[in-house]
């Protein structure tokens, strides 16, 4: 179709997933010349007649039309267009049926769209990771202690020696990484514009392992902290989902999905905000593709990654919809798999919340993608809208010039006591 032919194809597909399926009896007629007219439709069953009213007042069959051909395409252009003929089923009729307001909630005016649009902002990263430091080396690392252990690894608490500088040691297996997907994961850490994601400074190697040496965040996981309180107030849970959402909108303006969303991959630094942590599921994703593997952390998946339909940026904010939940009831809203095909029930929190904190949960955790909140024209800012966050402080959030709801009291460079040691062999990033 002429008007449509210029979108990608992941813009036709969001509008697709909106497309209803409506059946015409034979004889009845869809839509009427000289009516206002907001609806698309395209044949997929049966055959139909257009006609046009004559000079005389008399209807003139002009046309038929069959499965694959559409009509009413002026519909999606403008506003209280009127129809310039009749379109009756001349047999039994399906069409998929889809509204301008559909169209324009979902990826804006299609008058405004043009083909050729500014380029999406890559990652633009110094190359510091690979710079050799002389006081950086395997030799001149002291252990301190041990901040996480699972099966991507081990995180450690490292100083350079005879210096106070102090990194968190990643270590992992150069058996269980791809090249690619490693050097993905260091240029996203080495981005110095988003103050939401933990920092990568030095990337190390020796025969069998890859050492990053990244920024300690002393205050620990947010799921540690989320286990000692049970659940958050909402306010608190507020400022950690509104970190979460900086850290997600960074790498989606980058055309990366993240796809592991969850309070382990959450680290607090020295001044209560959250980051970021661990990008070993993340991809790069171009506009119309979509990544085809089930991966992530179960009960964060969304719908289409289980069913493996093929998923985009969309399942970030499904994840930040179970992130809500979690945080401010204590625990994720599905316990198993075949629940989540079923979405949320607001009515069944088990503990109490506010009327747009459900809301806002019902409009994220949303089992067809494209009814997903932050999933419609104006993207992840209509998360950021959304009248749970109306009193939220985003530029604030931003600038770090607002308290964080919970500071952690560290007595020294290396005081580790947020780690919760007896979790240290429970596996994160799945």
């Amino acid at each position: 179709m002429p008007i449509l032919k210029h979108l990608s194809d992941y813009e036709v597909a969001k509008i697709a997933h909106v497309a209803e399926r409506e059946t015409y009896d034979n004889g009845q007629f869809i839509i009427r010349e000289a009516t206002v007219g907001d609806t698309f439709y395209i044949i997929v069953r049966g055959q139909c007649d257009v006609y046009q009213v004559q000079k005389d007042n008399t209807q003139k069959a002009i046309n038929k039309l069959k499965p694959g051909e559409h009509f009413g395409e002026k519909a999606l252009l403008n506003d209280n267009d009127l129809r310039t003929a009749s379109v009756r089923a001349s047999t039994e009729v399906q069409c998929l049926v889809l509204t301008r307001a559909d169209v324009i909630r979902l990826i804006g005016n299609l008058q405004d769209i043009y083909p050729n649009r500014p380029a999406e902002p890559q990652l633009s990263v110094p190359s510091r990771a690979d710079d050799q430091d002389p006081d950086i080396s395997l030799a001149n690392l002291a252990v301190m202690s041990i901040l996480g252990e699972g099966g991507f690894g081990k995180v450690e608490l490292v100083k350079v020696r005879k210096q106070n500088r102090f990194y968190a040691r990643k270590r992992v297996a150069k058996t269980k990484i791809n090249k690619k997907d490693m050097q993905l994961e260091k240029q996203i850490m080495q981005q110095q514009e988003c103050t939401f994601i933990v920092k990568l400074y030095y990337a190390l190697s020796d025969q069998y392992y890859v050492y990053l040496l990244m920024e300690p965040c002393l205050g620990g996981e947010l799921w540690t902290h989320l286990k000692k309180h049970k659940k958050f107030p909402e306010d608190r849970a507020q400022f950690y989902v509104a970190c979460t959402i900086e850290a997600i909108h960074f790498l989606h303006k980058r055309k990366i999905v993240y796809r592991d969303i969850k309070p382990e991959n959450l680290l607090l630094d020295r001044h209560g905000y959250a980051k970021l942590a661990d990008f070993g599921l993340a991809r790069v994703t171009q506009s119309g593709s979509r990544r085809w593997t089930c991966c992530g952390t179960p009960e964060y998946m969304a719908p289409e990654v289980l069913l493996k339909y093929g998923h985009d940026f969309s399942v970030d904010y499904w994840a930040i919809g179970v992130l809500i939940y979690e945080l401010t009831q204590g625990e994720p809203p599905f316990k198993s798999p075949k629940y989540i095909m079923k979405g949320i029930d607001v009515a069944t929190f088990p503990s109490k919340v506010s009327k747009y904190g459900k809301e806002i949960i019902k409009n994220l955790v949303q089992v067809n993608p494209s009814k997903r909140l932050g999933n419609f024209k104006n993207g992840i800012d209509d998360i950021k809208n959304h009248r749970w966050f109306q009193a939220f402080d985003w530029p604030g959030l931003v600038q770090r010039t607002i308290t964080a709801p919970w500071e952690p009291t560290l007595r020294s460079d290396w005081d580790t006591k947020y780690f919760d040691q007896n979790d240290a062999n429970r596996l994160t990033g799945v």
